[in-house]
This record gives structure tokens, sequence and C-alpha cells, in this order.
């Protein structure tokens, strides 16, 4: 049998305790949840007003400290530290002494069910414990049975007596939570206005200090240097590399092992093909590499030109190969003629 908490019954329980105790249990359960629901409203208030202090100081760190907003951002943590003062008193010591206290004393008597709950569990065991042993001084036939069978009748008596009690205090203490909540749900709405009506009226003294009197959008302009603008996208050939090695474009230093390019694309064996793999990554686009004497290259992978400059083909195309320097070669396919990447073929002896 448990006392409370649980809706199982032993042969002490009638239907009528177990469905009253069982109501009295939700509602007991539903108070304490009420007031954990109360404790969380207050720190989440609490929380939202750290969280608009570390917003402003974070803003305040973005400016240069003489600056008009930066000025600003300071009055707005002064403010949230009026809030804080004002949530106190408004909100944290209102709601103890007009919901939590009241709250507490009430549950007083919840605690006194508690109780006599688990006084009627021990009256109940001690009825078992007397029936046992009434049983096996009968079976005996044992002097002794008289006495056992009065202490008997009188346990069964005192928790008869106490499960009736409690079957008429069970619904009068449930009926009465609602008429006692009545008049808190109240208080708690209206604190909870003025709370906020206080906070609204510290944010909007602040929002008439910024002289803004409603959102504005707020518009990106472009500072830096434009993308088509961009030395990023200069090309270096041979011929005009600043840094002095033509396969090192970037001033790199040159290592004497082969390894990626400087997209990513693995190195390319012997006939200019690719070691291994899925199709290399694209190389950045240049000026095609001097002419050299022509060649035939297989295509390993399909390629899509991006403009009318690069010729586009199918894995498996054999390509009339003109120049072959550099990552972007140059070569003909079925009558037209423009660029491609080298690592995407393989030459053919």
């Amino acid at each position: 049998m448990k006392l409370f908490g649980g809706k199982s019954k032993d042969k002490h329980d009638d239907h009528e305790f177990v469905t009253k105790r069982n109501e009295w249990e939700e509602n007991h359960n539903l108070i304490k949840q009420i007031g954990g629901d109360v404790v969380s409203v207050i720190s989440s208030c609490e929380a939202l007003l750290g969280a608009q202090r570390k917003l402003a100081e974070d803003l305040y760190e973005l400016y240069p400290p003489s600056s008009t907003t930066a000025r600003l951002c300071t009055q707005q943590t002064a403010t949230i530290t009026a809030m804080e003062a004002d949530k106190q008193q408004n909100l944290d010591v209102v709601i103890k002494s007009a919901f939590s206290d009241p709250v507490t004393a009430f549950l007083a008597q919840y605690r006194e069910i508690e109780n006599r709950l688990r006084e009627r569990n021990r009256r109940a065991k001690s009825c078992d414990s007397l029936r046992s042993q009434a049983a096996k001084l009968r079976s005996k036939k044992s002097p002794k049975l008289h006495s056992v069978d009065n202490k008997l009748e009188n346990a069964e008596l005192a928790l008869e007596e106490l499960t009736n009690e409690l079957k008429k205090d069970l619904p009068l203490l449930v009926a009465q939570s609602y008429h006692f909540f009545d008049p808190l749900v109240n208080n708690l709405i209206i604190i909870q206005a003025q709370y906020y009506d206080l906070m609204s009226n510290h944010m909007n003294h602040l929002s008439q200090s910024s002289g803004a009197s409603n959102i504005q959008p707020s518009t990106v302009h472009t500072v830096i240097t434009p993308s088509e603008q961009s030395v990023v996208n200069k090309s270096y050939s041979a011929d005009r590399n600043p840094f002095g090695d033509p396969h090192n474009l970037y001033g790199n230093q040159a290592t004497s092992t082969p390894s990626n390019n400087l997209y990513g694309a693995p190195a390319n064996n012997a006939y200019g093909g690719p070691v291994a793999g899925g199709p290399p990554p694209q190389p950045a686009r240049a000026a095609p590499p001097l002419p050299t004497r022509a060649l035939q290259a297989k295509a390993m992978w399909d390629f899509v030109g991006q403009n009318t400059q690069e010729l586009s083909f199918k894995a498996g195309s054999i390509i009339n190969v003109k120049t072959n320097q550099g990552d972007w070669w140059t070569g003909e396919l079925q009558g037209k003629e423009g660029m491609f990447p080298g690592a995407y073929v393989q030459m053919i002896q």
C-alpha cells in the first residue's frame, strides 16, 4: 500500500477512500507545481534583465566611449540597474507577501493530512500483525488468543475511525483550495501587470532619450573594395609574377616533393592527368599559357564551362590540346576551342 502519490489499493482500502485520497494527492501536487511556476516567473524576469545588461555592456564596447551611442548604452545600463531594484521591491517582495506566504500557510493543512495518512498506514500494519498472531494462536488453541483478539478489535476500530475522518476531510480540503486560490490568482495578475507597466515606463524613458520615436531600418553600405575590383581576383601569369618563381604564384617556399595545387587539386601524373580520386576543384581562371606542340588528351571527368571562352566536355572525350602549361590548358573539341582545367584530363601518348 502507498501512503500518497500512488493509486494502489490494499485490503484496508475501500473504493470511496481510494478515490478521495487520489483526488487530494492530485490537488496537492498541482498546488506545489503552481508554486514552482511562480518561482520560474520571477527567475525568468531576473534572467531577462541580466541578458539586457549584458547586451548593453557589449554594445558599449562596440563604440568609442565618447560617442553618442556609447553614452546611450551607459544610460541603458543605469536604467537596467533601476529596473532590477524595482523588480526586487515590486515583484519579488509583493509576490511573497500576496501569494507565496499565504500558500505556505494553507499547505500546513496538507502536511497534517500527510501525517494522518502515515498514521493510518501504521494502524493498518498493526491490524495485519495482530490478525496474523490471532490465526496462529487459534490453530494452537492457545489461551492467549482472547487477549490478541481484543487488541485486534481495538486496532481495527482505530483504523476505521481514522479512515472515516480522512474520507470526510480530504474532499473538504480539495474544495477549500478552489476558494482559497480565487483572490490569489487575481493578485498574481495585478502584480504582474503593475510590474510590466513599471518596466515599460523605464524603457519608454530610455527610448525618449535616444531621440528615436519609432523603429528605423538600417541601410547597408558597401565600403570595402568591390569584388570585381579586388586584387583577390587578379591574375598573375608566369611572366608577370612579382614573386620570382613562375610555378609559385603566391611566394610560398618551394618544396621538393609533389603536393596539391593552391586550390586543393591533386598533383598530376607524368602525363598531366590526376593521380587518383574524384574530380579535383577547378583552378583559378587565368590567361591561357604560351602555345606548345599539339597533343591529345582524354577527359577523365565531365567539365562544364562557365563562359564562352571555356571548353565543355564529357568524360571520355578526346581533346586536341593546343597548350598545356599551368593549371588551365587550351584545346579543341568538335570544332570548338576553349580553355579547360588540365587536371580534368589525362594526356594520350
